[in-house]
């Protein structure tokens, strides 16, 4: 399999939606900053800033390169008429889970570094962040945004349409309703901040990847969908068979990253607010 067909530079049995988002050499840059945090990791120099910042690069490559790993799903689901590679697929999985094997090494070996409070085994050097609670509360209503436009043109809605109501499908129309209602649950629940340590945690380390990907759709389809409005029209459609207008498509995809930058920022804060207050270290 050649190079530009791994990248998804046109093919679209590999990446079929927004193929051509993904630059040839970005999966290969991100696996090349897999290897050199780890080789950075077994250095001193790997544990100083210049190890996280290896870190936040490798991140944010390999996000914008398995960007399309929820339309994979979609596809698989039979939810977008849209094909779907097994090779892709594999790419994209083999990727996520490459990188956060590297991350959790990286982690791990700060954390074991750090010096710990006896009774609540706080880093002493961890203290809350001053993240403000309202971007996520603004999250929520964000993210609601796209489950309700599809519900609205899954019951036959024509605004942000080009010609009249558009059929989804019962099937494909209600299931990403349901998604988008569950992401949007997601972001209350955070800006809820439910005790527990655990609790906390597993809200973090699930925020902080969905987020992310969430926004890097966001921002990777709002570009595109700018541009065309402002060149075609905003009532003009994406290209001459979509049934969608341009102001409806960037409306969807600036949603995606608000919600999602507002996710992340709601895993950040509780992350930070994870450990209990605790008299021994005066946190």
């Amino acid at each position: 399999m050649s190079l530009p067909l791994l990248a998804g530079w046109g093919d679209a049995w590999v990446f079929g939606y927004e193929a051509g988002l993904v630059p040839v050499a970005l999966p290969w840059l991100a696996v090349g900053l897999g290897a050199a945090t780890l080789v950075a990791l077994r250095t001193p120099a790997g544990r100083t800033p210049l190890g996280i910042i290896l870190m936040i690069a490798l991140v944010v490559t390999t996000a914008w390169s398995v960007v399309n790993l929820p339309f994979d799903v979609l596809r698989i689901l039979r939810l977008v008429p849209l094909p779907w590679s097994l090779p892709g697929l594999g790419y994209r999985l083999s990727l996520t889970v490459g990188a956060a094997a590297v991350v959790g090494a990286v982690l791990a070996d700060r954390l074991a570094r750090r010096p710990t409070c006896a009774s609540c085994r706080r880093p002493l050097a961890a203290r809350p962040v001053a993240i403000p609670r309202w971007p996520v509360v603004v999250g929520v209503l964000v993210a609601l945004v796209y489950p309700l436009l599809k519900l609205y043109w899954t019951l036959g809605g024509t605004a942000g349409t080009v010609d009249g109501p558009v059929d989804l499908g019962a099937v494909a129309g209600w299931a990403t309703v349901v998604g988008g209602l569950v992401l949007a649950a997601l972001a209350g629940i955070m800006a809820l901040e439910p005790q527990g340590l655990r609790v906390r945690t597993a809200l973090s380390l699930v925020g902080l990847p969905v987020g992310l990907g969430l926004a890097t759709m966001g921002l990777l389809g709002s570009a595109p969908a700018w541009r065309a409005g402002f060149s075609q029209g905003w009532a003009a459609p994406v290209d001459p068979d979509d049934p969608f207008q341009n102001w409806a498509f960037a409306l969807v995809y600036e949603s995606w990253l608000l919600a999602g930058l507002a996710i992340m920022l709601g895993g950040l804060r509780l992350w930070s607010l994870r450990w209990p207050s605790c008299p021994t270290c005066s946190a």
